[in-house]
């Protein structure tokens, strides 16, 4: 397991310039996915292996913006599904009502990149070849806890 974690400096990532933070790292992740390398083991075999991205994470809009996504507070801004958004009585703020039988997006939706599924083109990750489907771009468990995530549990419980 190897952890990659990208600190800008003062500034936070955009989409115009995270791709110039990830690119060499998204070439260096193909290139081991589908050539890999030679390891010298201790055992004195040198063994041939292959490395994967396995998943995607970080905060909500980091994650956003390494999908390509259009943001959390766009009308599309689920990476799972395909429900629109809608602003609160007050207007602040962008919710996703919960849908059973809700539209999913899918591994295509995302490897076509199109602006009426809420992407922004497609993403340099998506093309890797461990990528699988929406669930790559994984769920940030801290930040979830912001979202009201245990208060629905709470409820679902009661």
């Amino acid at each position: 397991l190897l952890t990659v974690a990208v600190l800008p400096g003062p500034h936070s990532l955009t989409k115009d310039n995270a791709w110039s933070f990830l690119s060499t790292i998204v070439e260096e992740l193909s290139s081991l996915a589908l050539i890999g390398m030679d390891v010298p083991c201790d055992d004195g075999v040198v063994r041939h292996v292959h490395a994967h991205l396995l998943v995607a994470s970080g905060d909500t809009p980091a994650v956003a913006l390494l999908a390509k996504k259009m943001g959390h507070q766009s009308f599309l801004g689920c990476r799972f599904c395909k429900v629109e958004g809608q602003h609160k009585a007050n207007g602040r703020g962008m919710y996703f009502k919960p849908s059973r039988n809700g539209p999913d997006l899918t591994s295509e939706d995302y490897l076509n990149g199109s602006a009426d599924t809420g992407l922004n083109g497609v993403s340099e990750l998506s093309l890797l070849p461990s990528f699988t489907s929406p669930a790559f771009y994984a769920l940030d468990e801290l930040h979830l806890i912001g979202l009201n995530l245990c208060r629905s549990i709470f409820g679902m419980l009661h």
